[in-house]
């Protein structure tokens, strides 16, 4: 057991990544849900040091149930004082986000740190504010594409972002 626990690595990307989400928006809660033992849990809890990334660290020892049991997300999400719809669920297990999907909470299965980070940001940003962003920063140089990677320099695509962000 000793042996397994020295080969417990922290993801610092993503742990960077979601203290800058939280910067950005503050009201963003992280809550963590293992299937964990009480006693693994709290060996685990004094060799981790990036607790105070998470406002709820939550171990199915404490609760009863294992994920994907549907017990289980509701007595997270009762622990969090949180709605299903509030809810953003992410693990590297389809049973469990399946499971959390069928609860009503948005979720997706981590595949990358680059990915997850975009999707995270995606279902609590604003996407009409960044899109128009997007389109400010990019305009008078967004043309279309053809799927064989050829730009055609048109004015009517132009035309179109202009009046969309209200620049004349």
């Amino acid at each position: 057991m000793r042996q397994l626990w020295s080969t417990l690595r922290p993801n610092t990307d993503f742990i960077m990544a979601i203290k800058d989400l939280k910067k950005k928006y503050p009201s963003l809660r992280v809550h963590a849900f293992s299937n964990i033992s009480a006693p693994d849990m709290n060996r685990l809890k004094h060799t981790i040091d990036t607790w105070e990334l998470f406002d709820n660290v939550i171990g199915s020892g404490s609760i009863g149930h294992r994920k994907p049991e549907f017990d289980s997300f509701r007595r997270v999400l009762e622990c969090a004082e949180i709605s299903p719809s509030a809810a953003i669920f992410v693990d590297d297990t389809p049973e469990n986000v399946v499971t959390a999907f069928l609860f009503g909470i948005q979720g997706f299965l981590f595949d990358d740190t680059a990915t997850a980070i975009k999707r995270i940001h995606n279902l609590v940003g604003d996407p009409v504010s960044r899109g128009m962003k997007f389109l400010k920063k990019r305009s008078k140089n967004l043309f279309c594409e053809t799927d064989k990677g050829i730009t055609i320099k048109d004015n009517f695509s132009q035309l179109l972002i202009l009046q969309c962000i209200g620049d004349r």
